[in-house]
């Protein structure tokens, strides 16, 4: 009994720590990588806001305009001035930005929307206390400063404000204020769903103590609790998540509870089985001790068969179900980790704000037009059609078509900045079309044709797409200087390890399409110094069919 009971015993515990210890890492990583988004969320819609406060200080440099009144303008000149201004803050609105405001210290305002009630907003206590800030950061209030008779809607949400006070130097009169409004709801929703998520307690400090945002739940903190913080870069701001141990724990709890009830129910068996059963019932019993073993090396796939009733059928069916509860927390495990990648990927593709890009190209094609400068104008159009191609996350494989459409526009910045330098010659079979591949593959190949390949932009650049088999074949090659076989050996490396990080364009393009299609495919190189390079492409033949899935068949 007792040579069937030890092993038992021993295989239960080790497979318990090994699972509850892995189970307690993952959880914490998930939490931890968790606030880290939260974190960049929120430094992302911070830093717009502060972006939109230095952009109207820059527009009140004088002799940038004519001094702005503290009243309603009285000539046609302080009426044209208003309505520039109010144009240019109106340039700033976006969805999350609710409102960008100038009032004077007579409460006349210039403003984005009509909707601010200057005597509630001056009888605010963080408007008063803002004359002494810098930067003043007010998170997560109800504005009640607007009028909702106009918009009921504007006071539903929380928002974020930025109060700047205007000293001096600038075309308003000194003791002026900025102010700055962000909806909060869409970050508040977010906290909700990781707070439900990982149980937790958040809370969000200024430098200074202040709560800022809490859970609405009533929690005691512990010293036992499990503590994830993390500050903000913009403003200081502290974001802390507590889980309580019995909750982080709850997992190991239900792991150790069937192994509790495995243990228990194999020493009942052993017990009746060592008085009663003979040879027949010990090679049963080894045929269990072995399927253990498996388990303890980490095989949870292997299954005992049940071939009746009895107590050793019974020990069978409960560890085939122990094994099918371990298999089912590694399963939880590896979507965590998926989930936590893809928030990770997410959140390197939101570290540039569209938004902000966008409006600041406008601004700058805006003035551009204003001069009759032409050229900038259609040059930053075809910026902002890249930028477009680049940021927009929602679609990972697309077709050539829109691939070509990209490098079109690239291709017409090129020709702004160097001329008639270099030739561009393509040759794309018209049936490939509508074939797809990872977006952005092209361009950032290009890119390196202009940044290492090409001296001043002079040179011949060839694009060559056609079909081999079942495979889509791209060629790209330059004239330019060429890349040694010693940079050649370290150009497709995973940045981990390589010694520099310089040139990690080409190595992301052949991890993403070894990522989407297998690691049979990706990118291979042809090149020798001062006689160009050659780049080729090897991806499947995939489309999109009628119900926006991919299949692998010819695309024409």
């Amino acid at each position: 009994m007792l040579v069937a009971l030890i092993p038992l015993i021993t295989l239960g515990s080790t497979s318990y720590f090994k699972s509850s210890e892995l189970v307690q890492v993952e959880f914490g990583n998930y939490g931890r990588s968790t606030i880290r988004q939260l974190k960049l969320q929120m430094d992302t819609n911070l830093k717009q806001m502060n972006f939109i406060a230095d952009n109207i200080l820059t527009y009140l440099i004088p002799p940038a305009l004519s001094k702005l009144s503290d009243h309603k303008p009285q000539s046609y000149n302080e009426l044209v001035e208003q309505n520039n201004f109010l144009k240019f803050l109106g340039s700033h609105i976006s969805p999350n930005i609710i409102g960008a405001f100038v009032i004077t210290s007579s409460g006349y305002y210039y403003g984005s929307n009509e909707y601010l009630i200057s005597g509630k907003l001056t009888e605010w206590p963080e408007w008063k206390r803002a004359h002494d800030e810098e930067r003043l950061w007010v998170g997560f209030h109800p504005p009640q400063y607007y009028n909702t008779f106009f918009q009921p809607s504007i006071n539903e949400n929380k928002v974020i404000s930025l109060i700047i006070p205007i000293r001096k130097d600038y075309s308003i009169q000194s003791g002026s204020k900025i102010l700055i409004d962000m909806d909060a709801g869409e970050l508040v929703q977010l906290f909700h769903s990781f707070e439900k998520d990982t149980r937790s307690h958040l809370v969000i400090r200024s430098p200074g103590g202040d709560i800022i945002y809490e859970t609405s739940d009533n929690f005691t903190p512990q010293t036992n609790d499990v503590v994830w913080k993390d500050i903000l870069h913009t403003n200081g701001w502290i974001i802390e998540a507590r889980v309580p141990a019995a909750v982080f724990q709850s997992t190991s709890k239900a792991i150790w509870k069937y192994t509790l009830i495995f243990i228990l129910l194999s020493v009942v068996l052993s017990v009746i089985l060592a008085g009663f059963f003979s040879a027949t019932i010990t090679n049963r019993i080894k045929q269990l001790i072995r399927s253990m073993h498996k388990a303890s090396l980490g095989n949870f796939t292997v299954q005992i068969p049940v071939e009746s009733a009895d107590e050793l059928g019974r020990m069978a069916a409960s560890f085939n179900h122990m094994i099918a509860q371990i298999k089912s927390l590694f399963e939880q495990i590896a979507l965590t980790e998926k989930q936590k990648r893809e928030a990770e990927l997410k959140a390197l593709h939101y570290q540039i704000n569209p938004h902000l890009l966008y409006n600041t190209l406008n601004s700058i094609q805006w003035k551009a037009r204003l001069n009759g400068q032409k050229e900038i104008d259609r040059m930053i159009s075809h910026l902002v059609d890249v930028l477009q191609d680049s940021l927009n996350i929602t679609q990972e494989l697309v077709t050539l078509r829109r691939e070509l459409t990209v490098i079109h526009h690239y291709m017409q910045i090129q020709k702004f900045r160097f001329g008639e330098s270099f030739t561009y010659i393509s040759g794309v079979d018209e049936e490939l079309m509508d074939c797809l591949l990872p977006r952005m593959t092209l361009q950032p190949l290009m890119e390196n044709i202009f940044f290492h390949g090409l001296i001043d932009g002079q040179g011949t650049i060839r694009l060559q797409i056609r079909q081999s088999g079942r495979e889509l074949l791209i060629v790209l090659s330059d004239d330019g200087v060429g890349i040694t076989e010693e940079r050649m050996a370290q150009i497709l490396k995973p940045p981990a390890d390589r010694p520099s990080r310089k040139g990690l364009g080409m190595a992301n393009v052949h991890e993403k399409i070894q990522l989407h299609f297998g690691e049979t495919y990706g990118i291979s190189l042809k090149s020798k110094p001062g006689m160009g390079t050659t780049v080729l492409i090897r991806c499947p033949i995939r489309k999109e069919n009628v119900n926006g899935q991919h299949s692998s068949h010819d695309c024409g």
